[in-house]
């Protein structure tokens, strides 16, 4: 926990930032949490240490490092769920959960358990090619389209998968945890966290059991959380991710491409933090080796003339 103490803020500096985000209703927000805690006291609280959790795995860098928190500051029983959508770069994220699956069991053997994967067609399959064709268009706002919903139906696998404990091991989780970013929602409206708030009133209306939680932790704000992938990047390189084994990239290539948004917003994200970038990109290079290589180039270009 004293690795994240640095990394909360106050309500109200996270209010300010919620409001400076066209796309947030404080209003729907206010009411919606205003309910919540009439129904049980509180609108988001961390299980305790050593119980059951759900955390939403994709292999990507993002819920990796809440994963790792999860684990290495809250020591939580992290259950994890692995939505596989059959994407074009699905062998890479693949790989990805199965190396941090590896990676976490021998570091929190009797706190991580195997992801457990469910397979979702997302848009559904007939209609999957023009609407996924369509996602990076901008609408009004400069919002891209995306995947309409996407998180609320991860959060309904997620009770899925908490009711297939309960049956089949005897274990109740209410609890199931993302990692959308604030600036997620730059590009996708459905992923601010008033979305997430309304998903997780909506589970509980729905099943009856005002016990569920749902919520991204970067941006939990009962939590003092509401942070972006450089602070991800401290995080995971503080409890000691190997991060360049994480998946990003929206190609299925070797290395990542270095051209498509994720991919940007990836190096961006070392370059803000302060920290290496070991991933590597297009050539098989690291962001450092590259530059390295072609500044010997360019030195060697200038001493022939």
């Amino acid at each position: 926990m004293m690795i994240l103490r640095k990394y909360k803020t106050s309500k109200r500096n996270i209010i300010k930032k919620i409001k400076s985000n066209q796309v947030n209703d404080l209003f729907t927000i206010k009411s919606i949490e205003q309910l919540i805690i009439k129904k049980r006291g509180t609108v988001f609280q961390m299980p305790k240490k050593g119980e059951a959790i759900i955390a939403l795995m994709s292999g990507g860098l993002d819920t990796t490092t809440v994963i790792g928190m999860l684990l290495e500051c809250y020591k939580l029983n992290v259950y994890p769920l692995f939505i596989n959508r059959n994407l074009p770069h699905k062998s890479r994220i693949v790989e990805s959960v199965n190396f941090f699956s590896n990676y976490f069991s021998k570091k929190y053997p009797h706190q991580y358990n195997q992801p457990f994967e469910m397979s979702l067609s997302l848009p559904p399959l007939e209609i999957k090619k023009v609407l996924l064709r369509k996602e990076n268009d901008i609408q009004e706002g400069k919002l891209r389209k995306g995947v309409a919903l996407q998180p609320a139906f991860y959060a309904q696998y997620a009770v899925y998968y908490a009711k297939y404990l309960q049956e089949t091991q005897g274990i109740k989780i209410r609890t199931v945890v993302g990692a959308w970013l604030p600036s997620n929602s730059e590009w996708y409206g459905y992923e601010s966290i008033t979305s997430l708030r309304s998903i997780m009133l909506n589970i509980c209306c729905v099943d009856n059991d005002y016990a569920w939680q749902f919520t991204s932790l970067p941006m939990e704000k009962d939590l003092g959380f509401y942070f972006d992938k450089e602070t991800l990047v401290k995080i995971g390189t503080e409890i000691h991710l190997p991060l360049e084994k994480t998946w990003t990239c929206f190609q299925g290539n070797r290395t990542h491409c270095g051209n498509c948004p994720p991919c940007g917003t990836r190096s961006d994200a070392f370059l803000k933090a302060g920290i290496t970038d070991k991933t590597k990109y297009g050539d098989g290079l690291t962001i450092l080796q590259r530059s390295r290589k072609y500044t010997k180039k360019a030195i060697k270009s200038i001493i022939r003339l």
